[in-house]
């Protein structure tokens, strides 16, 4: 199997380790049920979303703005991101402040990390998908 970073596709599993080739059917051999990739990420804080209801409980009855600095520098490192994975032909497809970490780098300072890429896919077009997909009811209410 190639070590290349599997996000978002499928890679076919070398036979030799594939479930039909363990097949094995015999009382005294346990079955193998399935097997399954497992990505292990950095642990990150808490989410932009996560800081953002923060800050309303501790302003009650009125809405809570990010400062201005922050959320220029939060949105420059949103867009270095996007760009980056767009350089590597990866979509993203559910960009959201849940899927937006922050975490704190040397001074404190937070800085933007993207997570979640269970939806994404890798555009072999060219970034030419335009069929919608995301969560299906981020947005709506």
């Amino acid at each position: 199997m190639s070590r290349n970073p599997i996000v978002g596709q499928q890679e076919e599993i070398p036979s030799s380790t594939s479930t039909n080739s363990w097949s094995l059917s015999e009382r005294s051999i346990m079955k193998i049920a399935s097997v399954i990739l497992h990505i292990q990420m950095e642990l990150c804080s808490k989410t932009l979303a996560d800081s953002l209801a923060e800050r309303n409980k501790q302003t009650p009855g009125e809405y809570s703005l990010v400062k201005e600095d922050d959320s220029r520098k939060f949105m420059r490192e949103i867009l270095e991101g996007v760009k980056y994975i767009h350089s590597k032909n990866i979509i993203h497809r559910d960009l959201k402040p849940e899927n937006i970490f922050l975490v704190a780098g040397e001074g404190g300072d937070l800085h933007v990390k993207i997570g979640d890429f269970g939806l994404s896919r890798m555009d072999t077009q060219n970034m030419s998908n335009t069929s919608r997909q995301g969560t299906a009811t981020y947005g709506q209410g």
